[in-house]
């Protein structure tokens, strides 16, 4: 990769996930009880992503529901 397409990559990959921490975020406040702060958005998809990886499965059907169940805990 040459410096400009690596650096587009990298922008890309830390707009992706900056939306999917975001939107988690807007979906916290939305629940009883409201969980507010980028912290809760930020270990909420942390430990959602890596008991994903860590538990791989056909379509991620199992460790996703465990794994955020367990983050919002």
């Amino acid at each position: 990769l040459s410096p400009g397409r690596l650096a587009g990559a990298l922008g890309l990959t830390a707009l992706i996930w900056s939306c999917n921490v975001l939107t988690v975020a807007a979906v916290l406040r939305a629940g009883p009880p409201p969980l507010l702060g980028l912290n809760a958005a930020l270990s909420t998809t942390a430990i959602t992503v890596a008991g994903v990886l860590v538990v791989p499965t056909p379509g991620m059907l199992g460790p996703f529901e465990a794994f955020a169940a367990a983050s919002l805990r």
